[in-house]
């Protein structure tokens, strides 16, 4: 809807802006009759486009601007002095204005609609107050017709602008929420996946190896390669889900731990991992940031293990105008891998969530079949 608002808006100033240029130049129709037609017409049609758009967002943006285009070039003819037929062309858009609002308008979806923090009476009431005010100072100070108009046009505008911006706000505020959702939607399949990792590779094992105890004659033997097995399905469990935060150890000890966790639980994948950290980077005092950092750059480098099909992985860890810049570069990738990647709504839009929670942006691009992320977080002074 923001789009769209701002579409008419935008229309609307530009039609403003040509008949100034015409009547600078001379060219604006001389007939006032006429030109006060045109003028009205024109506040009808984008007050038409606000009513229509709002009572029906199943509009699209490319048939809402084709429709505007349309209705605009008649007026855009009608305002110009030596065109003989104005009158009919204001006329004929009328006629084009009729069937667009019987093919497009929703009459009752205009209950519905609340755009501003008040209720219909006071908004009703506002209206007549405005509408009662501005008739008589216009009437007290014998206003010209034309200055009228053009004040009506510019109170539009205004209303037009608010309204954008309010659809805009909306549009933010319903983007934070969704970004929410999906936040505490991941953690709680988290947990879940935790829980049933715990319960299928864990519990069932230790239960297995109580009952097999509790018989006449157990096999000690047995149990031991079932409590060993045990061990290492526990290790990768741990090394898959630990946060990897040694608050003692500096960042890049801290990688090369990650980096080797994520690599020993893909033993099928064999990438050349190739680190590049400056030392600048490596001693980061807030606790949060590198918190972040690390479950980032995790996060990342796990997804292209687990995902790419290539060969090498390039990582580097560097500082750039008081911010920590993380570049990684990898091949294997493909179109339909980028695609799902700006297409996620899960785990990516989860990292990306993460990075801007701290001022931060992350970018992917794809050449050839390489990979390149790039993200970058503000270091915050304690």
């Amino acid at each position: 809807m923001y789009k769209k608002m701002l579409k008419n808006i935008s229309i609307h100033a530009f039609i403003l802006m040509y008949f100034a240029i015409l009547q600078a130049t001379g060219f604006l129709v001389k007939d006032y009759a006429v030109l006060g037609k045109i003028l009205n017409l024109a506040r009808r049609v984008i007050i038409i486009f606000v009513a229509v758009e709002l009572s029906n967002n199943k509009i699209s943006f490319r048939t809402s601007l084709i429709y505007s285009i349309l209705f605009m070039v008649p007026i855009a003819v009608g305002a110009l002095d030596y065109v003989s037929f104005n009158t009919k062309i204001i006329y004929m858009t009328y006629v084009f204005i009729g069937i667009y609002l019987v093919k497009f308008l929703k009459i009752k979806n205009f209950k519905n609609i609340n755009i501003l923090p008040l209720t219909l009476r006071s908004l009703l009431i506002l209206a007549l107050g405005f509408g009662v005010f501005a008739g008589v100072t216009v009437y007290i100070f014998g206003i010209d017709p034309k200055s009228i108009d053009l004040m009506y046009h510019f109170t539009y505008l205004f209303f037009e602008l608010v309204l954008t911006l309010y659809f805009k706000e909306q549009e933010n505020i319903y983007d934070k929420i969704y970004k929410l959702y999906y936040l505490s939607d991941h953690i709680g399949q988290e947990r879940e996946e935790f829980a049933r990792v715990i319960h299928d590779d864990i519990v069932q094992d230790i239960f297995a190896c109580k009952n097999y105890l509790s018989t006449k004659d157990p096999d000690l033997g047995f149990v031991k390669e079932i409590l060993t097995d045990l061990e290492d399905k526990a290790r990768g469990i741990m090394k898959y889900y630990q946060s990897n935060v040694y608050d003692d150890i500096d960042v890049g000890a801290s990688l090369e731990h990650v980096f080797a966790n994520i690599a020993s639980l893909y033993k099928d994948k064999d990438l050349d991992l190739h680190m590049d950290i400056e030392p600048e980077a490596t001693d980061i005092k807030d606790k949060k940031l590198k918190r972040l950092l690390l479950l980032v750059s995790k996060e990342l480098v796990n997804n292209i293990y687990k995902h790419s099909e290539g060969t090498y992985l390039n990582y580097s860890l560097s500082m750039e105008d008081g911010k920590v810049l993380i570049n990684l570069e990898s091949d294997g990738a493909t179109k339909e891998d980028f695609k799902k990647i700006q297409d996620s709504k899960r785990g990516i839009l989860i990292l990306t969530l993460l990075v801007e929670s701290n001022s931060g942006k992350i970018n992917y691009d794809l050449k050839g079949d390489k990979l390149f992320t790039q993200v970058l977080m503000e270091v915050r002074e304690n």
